[in-house]
């Protein structure tokens, strides 16, 4: 069998799943767990494998009631509001053991979705964010769970 040309080797040399063309790294299933640290916690998003991205802890915050006093659904559709950005950013430093995280960092990091659609900056208010249309699992933010003090004002 001809390493390189997967095409050619007859069914019963390939493997199921182990077509090539056409498939990026998430679906060939690049994940190493013996790289993930101590702590990383591995996301609940279904089909995700690895450590927690930084939008799945945002929205990980948002769903927990008891960060309102950092961040919030603002109760505009799908905007949310870092009301403590440097809590937020201590926390997300504090998940990836990362000590020097700062606003700045996240922030950057925040612009990274940008393209992808997944966080977008939102307009007129300083620290508002609003998730893309590419964000699974949330139909409708505002309905899920929302705790004390979701709404702005």
């Amino acid at each position: 069998m001809d390493l390189w040309n997967w095409d050619e080797a007859s069914p019963q040399e390939v493997p199921p799943g182990n077509r090539l063309s056409g498939l990026d790294g998430a679906e060939l299933g690049f994940y190493f767990p013996e790289l993930v640290l101590p702590g990383d916690a591995l996301t609940a998003e279904p089909g995700w494998k690895g450590p927690i991205q930084l939008w799945q802890f945002l929205l990980e915050l948002l769903r927990d009631g008891q960060r309102s006093n950092c961040i919030r659904w603002t109760g505009n559709s799908r905007e949310f509001q870092l009301c403590d950005p440097r809590e937020v950013a201590r926390l997300w430093g504090e998940r990836k053991r990362k000590p020097g995280m700062n606003y700045e960092k996240l922030s950057r990091g925040l612009r990274y979705y940008y393209r992808r659609d997944i966080v977008r900056k939102s307009g007129g208010r300083k620290y508002t964010y609003r998730f893309g249309g590419r964000v699974p699992g949330l139909a409708c933010p505002d309905c899920a769970g929302r705790g004390p003090g979701g709404a702005t004002q």
